[in-house]
């Protein structure tokens, strides 16, 4: 799949985490194409990377205080011969300072949002690997995705939470 329609496709949530966040205080801008690529920053945040995700209704439903992080890909998504970076390579090399993660309902509503700090993630799992090692799970896709839960880090992972769960 074409990665410049890809980004396209999937901002459909990009206005409202733009609009919520900058009700916080945040100046938010859209990144570069190479920024998204190369160092997993779909948003700007006060001059640094944020990573973006929002997920489904059905996911919160099941794993509210959960995070994933894309650390493989199968051959076939990628583009050409690219070998680029995973999001989690991204992340870990220190790109990519925050993280917006949330949820949707099934109106595309944002329901449930957090601004993580990725330098409290990257510290914490340099600091204890142990603690934070984990196998992947694999979507239906073949993509492997390490699986965080916000309770295991400390609480200062969390800049911020929008929820609207009623």
């Amino acid at each position: 799949m074409d990665i410049a329609r890809r980004r396209v496709g999937g901002d459909k949530y990009r206005d409202q985490v733009i609009a919520l966040v900058s009700r916080r205080g945040y100046r938010v801008s859209d990144s570069t194409h190479d920024q998204d690529m190369k160092e997993a920053s779909d948003l700007i945040l006060n001059g640094k990377g944020c990573a973006l995700r929002i997920r489904s209704e059905k996911a919160m439903q099941r794993w509210p205080d959960e995070f994933t992080i894309r650390a493989t890909r199968p051959d076939r998504l990628r583009i050409g011969k690219d070998t680029s970076d995973t999001e989690f390579q991204k992340i870990m090399a220190g790109h990519a300072r925050y993280a917006v993660y949330g949820f949707a309902d099934s109106n595309d509503r944002i329901v449930l949002m957090r601004l993580l700090d990725l330098n409290v993630f990257r510290a914490s799992i340099m600091e204890n690997h142990e603690r934070y090692d984990r196998s992947l799970m694999y979507s239906d896709d073949g993509v492997g995705y390490f699986v965080f839960n916000v309770r295991e880090f400390p609480a200062t992972l969390i800049r911020h939470v929008w929820d609207y769960r009623h």
